[in-house]
């Protein structure tokens, strides 16, 4: 799909409709795909790679611990799909961090809310099933699960941008935390 839409508007309709009927295909199979083995996903370890969502804080604690990290972070952008980040990945400027990338699954309903309490929480969303509806308590789950592993919580960071928040009053919030003294002294 990022091929396809990397591709010239006035792409011959002939190229168009054969691109359509292969994702088309890609859909189908990828339904019963879905069908056969989802349900299995979710007791599948986080090691060597999450599987998961709420397996992607769990995978950063064992680098903490084993692999000498020094900070690490986890970027959340909603509604984001592999096509389009493989696009937008092609226009990032050169990175001085050491990144790791690879694609997880969302619990299905693929609600933001769930998706998003599913990472910070680090856990299925059955267990936040009060706060299903709304993304409020996600920093309370994100230093939770830092401290229930001996992480204070000034080392821990979270932020998110608001509903009509500016981008680069954003990025200058994000600054301020991350240089704050006691953050990133482990995660």
């Amino acid at each position: 799909m990022a091929l396809r839409w990397s591709l010239p508007e006035d792409l011959p309709a002939e190229d168009k409709s054969r691109f359509d009927a292969a994702h088309k295909l890609m859909e189908e199979r990828f339904h019963e795909w879905m069908v056969a083995h989802y349900g299995a996903l979710h007791s599948l370890s986080y090691l060597p790679r999450p599987v998961m969502l709420h397996q992607i804080p769990k995978y950063m604690a064992h680098r903490l611990a084993t692999k000498g990290a020094r900070k690490l972070a986890v970027i959340v952008v909603d509604g984001l799909s592999m096509a389009q980040w493989a696009i937008v990945r092609e226009e990032l400027p050169s990175r001085k961090w050491v990144t790791e990338e690879f694609g997880l699954f969302a619990w299905v309903p693929t609600l933001t809310s769930v998706s998003r309490q599913s990472i910070f929480a680090g856990d299925p969303p059955f267990f936040f099933g009060q706060s299903l509806d709304t993304t409020r308590k996600e920093e309370q789950h994100w230093t939770r699960f830092w401290n229930d592993r001996g992480i204070r919580k000034g080392e821990v960071v979270y932020a998110s941008q608001g509903t009509l928040e500016d981008d680069n009053n954003f990025i200058k919030r994000i600054i301020e935390k991350i240089e704050r003294q006691d953050v990133g002294s482990r995660v």
